[in-house]
């Protein structure tokens, strides 16, 4: 995960998911490391589960901000988070049976209708055309051709009379 702090804006990059022993990464994944009501804007590079799985929480948290990413991302994405949340569905009744034998209340992990409140967040962009996102930050996607829609995030910013680049290379399928 990375969040940028430019000029008093808050942008939020690589949302990621853990995947692992049910316990531990429902935990990590419930927790982010900051408010997510007080992030401005996501920069969501592909629609991979582990990338974007954890939107719905984000937004359940508070955020209302737009997510920036490739049209191919976006309606991946929306096909990715209605899946992950039909299994997380049935996980949670399975932990509920577990946790009931325990005395312990039922998970409620996830909501279908968190997934479609977060998709109406989402702003989209071809390739190559940069688009500002925030005050002195424009963001463009190339094509990463790690899967349909995947962009590297190429950040420009202008902050404190300065200016940089950033840019997260996205691994190409092989």
């Amino acid at each position: 995960m990375y969040l940028f702090e430019i000029n008093g804006q808050k942008l939020f990059a690589r949302m990621r998911v853990v995947q692992g022993k049910r316990d531990e990464s429902m935990e990590r994944n419930r927790h982010f490391p900051f408010e997510p009501a007080k992030v401005d804007a996501v920069v969501l590079s592909h629609a991979h589960i582990d990338h974007c799985g954890n939107l719905p929480n984000l937004c359940r948290q508070g955020f209302n901000g737009n997510i920036y990413c490739t049209f191919a991302t976006r309606d991946l994405a929306a096909i990715m988070l209605e899946d992950s949340a039909e299994i997380q569905r049935a996980d949670a009744v399975f932990v509920s049976k577990k946790r009931a034998k325990h005395g312990l209340p039922p998970s409620n992990r996830f909501i279908r209708r968190r997934c479609r409140e977060g998709a109406r967040q989402f702003v989209t962009l071809n390739y190559g055309r940069p688009l500002p996102v925030l005050n002195g930050v424009t963001v463009t996607f190339l094509d990463a051709g790690h899967i349909l829609g995947a962009a590297q995030v190429v950040l420009d910013v202008q902050e404190g009379g300065r200016s940089f680049r950033s840019f997260q290379r996205r691994c190409r399928a092989r």
